[in-house]
């Protein structure tokens, strides 16, 4: 049963906590090339950038600006900690038919041709339910 709503902060703990704890437990991206059959599979630098999005918005929703623990994160997408990734030389790679060979891409919904249009509108949380 649920305690109901939590504060702000108590959540933000929370998320951060489990996001850490994530990071050494999942996969780390291997080679360059994008991230071909694991695409889709979440991995170290997906919970990474997650808690770079939480660290850049914690002011926000906590009062408490964290953009030295933003930078130090993202840093570390950028050095490679979490595995190759690297910006690509054509502003549409990561969206094209074939970004699972994009090394940008940290995380991408995965879809058939036939189904692609699952994105676009409130059907594409059905397919992502258990």
């Amino acid at each position: 049963m649920s305690k109901g709503q939590v504060s702000p902060q108590e959540m933000f703990n929370f998320i951060e906590s489990e996001l850490i704890e994530s990071i050494s437990l999942l996969d780390k991206k291997q080679g360059t090339g994008g991230n071909k059959i694991k695409q889709g599979q979440w991995n170290q630098a997906g919970a990474a950038a997650l808690l770079v999005r939480l660290y850049l918005n914690a002011e926000k929703w906590i009062g408490t600006p964290k953009y030295t623990e933003c930078a130090t994160y993202a840093q570390k997408i950028i050095d490679g900690e979490y595995g190759t990734y690297s910006i690509a030389d054509r502003w549409d790679a990561p969206y094209d038919w074939n970004n699972d060979t994009c090394d940008e891409v940290i995380y991408a919904f995965t879809c058939a041709l036939t189904r692609a249009r699952h994105h676009y509108d409130n059907s594409m949380y059905w397919w992502s339910l258990p």
